[in-house]
């Protein structure tokens, strides 16, 4: 398996993480806990939208020559 595809696998278990945090908000009592999942899940997927723009970001730079 290539990087890239090994990048793309963990970004997708990200996104799917952060859905399945966002269901299990929906069962939880506790407004605390929920939003705490909440949180977690918005981190999981800031974490993915912030590796496709340092992805793209890079994809665009000139090569560095040393």
């Amino acid at each position: 398996m290539s990087k890239s595809e090994q990048l793309l696998r963990d970004d997708l278990d990200c996104l799917r993480l952060a859905s399945d945090l966002t269901r299990l908000a929906g069962y939880v009592p506790s407004s605390a806990l929920k939003a705490h999942i909440l949180q977690i899940a918005r981190t999981c997927t800031s974490l993915v939208d912030r590796l496709e723009t340092f992805d793209r970001a890079a994809a665009r730079a000139p090569a560095r020559t040393h």
